[in-house]
C-alpha cells in the first residue's frame, strides 16, 4: 500500500487553498489556529506522493531545536509515516527522494545558496523576517513552480513581511489569509480557558494574543483603558460624515514633535471624531491650507 492511500490527513478548512499554486502563501494570525500544525502536516502528505525539496527555515535558527523538526517528526507519527520517512539530526528524507532542510536565514545564507531545486521554503516566525532576509530568500528560492510559504503570530504593523502582505497590496500571485482560533475546529478546551481568562484580566492583550491584531496600545497608555472599553462595547466604527453639521478641531501644537489635528461633528448627544491629521516641521500656513483643502464646513477651532 502506497504512503498516499495511509495517510488520513485533516486539517481546517481554511488551509484549502495551500493545495492551489500560489507563489506566496502566507498565513497569519493569533495563537491556536493551527497554522504551523496544518502546514507541516500538508507538507508531509505532499511529500509522500511526489518527491519535494522541502526548505524549513526562520531568520535565527543556531540549532536544529530552534527549528520545526520536532513538529514535524511528531506530526510524521501522528499521521503514520514513520515508515516512509527517515527522521535524522539534521533533516528528514522520504524514500521517494523527498528532503526537508532546516537552515536560519542570517546565520546558513550560504547553505541555502548552494542548495539547488528547492520547491516549498517554509519560513516560520515570519514577523521576525527582515528586510534583508527577505531580499535574499525570495530571489534564491526560483526553481520553475516554487513556492514560498510563511507562517507568523502577528507582531507589528511595520514587521516587514506583515506590512509586504498585509498592509500594502500583497505581491501579484499570493494567497494571503488571517487565520485565527475560531478557524480551527480542533482548537484545545485548554486553550480556550486560558483565552477566557485572558480576555477578562487583559482584552487589549488578548486581541493581540489570540485574535491577532496588530499591537496598538502601549503599556501604560493614557487612554488605554477607554480605547479597549470601546472595542469591546463596538464603538469604533466607521460612521457617516454629516455635511450640514459643523466640523470643529482640536489641536495639539507642535513643530520639532508632531502637530496632530482631530476633526470632530456635534451630531445630537454624540460627539463623532470624523478625521485625523498629523505632520511636524510645517508652519501654521500649512495646516491652513490642509484644513482648507478638506472642504468641511468648519466650526470652532
Amino acid at each position: 500500500m502506497s504512503a498516499q492511500q495511509k495517510v488520513k490527513l485533516e486539517y481546517p478548512e481554511v488551509f484549502e487553498p495551500l493545495l492551489e499554486p500560489y507563489r506566496y502563501k502566507v498565513m497569519y494570525g493569533g495563537r491556536g489556529s493551527g497554522k504551523s500544525w496544518s502546514v507541516a502536516r500538508l507538507l508531509l502528505a505532499m511529500g509522500a506522493t511526489r518527491k519535494l525539496r522541502v526548505l524549513c527555515t526562520r531568520e535565527l535558527q543556531k540549532s536544529i531545536k530552534q527549528s520545526v523538526h520536532k513538529l514535524l517528526c511528531d506530526q510524521i507519527s501522528l499521521l503514520g509515516l514513520s515508515h516512509f520517512y527517515d527522521i535524522q539530526q539534521q533533516g528528514i528524507f522520504g524514500k521517494n527522494g523527498t528532503e526537508f532542510m532546516f537552515f536560519g536565514i542570517k546565520h546558513n545564507p550560504e547553505d541555502i545558496k548552494s542548495t539547488e531545486g528547492i520547491n516549498i521554503c517554509w519560513i516560520e516566525e515570519g514577523e521576525k523576517t527582515t528586510e534583508a532576509s527577505w531580499d535574499f530568500i525570495d530571489p534564491t528560492i526560483r526553481a520553475p513552480g516554487s513556492e514560498i510559504w510563511v507562517t507568523y503570530n502577528t507582531r507589528f504593523k511595520f514587521d516587514h513581511l506583515h506590512k509586504t502582505f498585509v498592509v500594502d497590496d500583497p505581491p501579484d500571485d499570493s494567497w494571503v489569509q488571517l487565520v485565527n482560533h475560531n478557524d480551527n475546529p480542533y482548537f484545545p478546551p485548554v486553550l480556550q480557558k486560558q483565552m477566557d481568562l485572558m480576555r477578562l484580566k487583559d482584552y487589549e492583550k488578548a486581541l493581540h494574543i489570540w485574535d491577532g491584531q496588530v499591537k496598538q496600545l502601549a503599556t501604560g497608555a493614557v487612554f488605554g483603558k477607554q480605547i479597549t472599553a470601546l472595542k469591546k462595547e463596538g464603538r469604533l466604527c466607521l460612521i457617516p460624515i454629516q455635511p450640514s453639521c459643523e466640523v470643529h478641531t482640536f489641536n495639539d501644537i507642535g513643530k520639532n514633535d508632531p502637530c496632530a489635528w482631530w476633526f470632530m461633528q456635534q451630531v445630537g448627544k454624540e460627539y463623532r471624531f470624523i478625521d485625523y491629521y498629523q505632520n511636524r516641521l510645517e508652519d501654521i500656513d500649512h495646516y491652513v491650507r490642509v484644513v482648507k483643502a478638506l472642504g468641511y464646513n468648519i466650526g470652532k477651532h
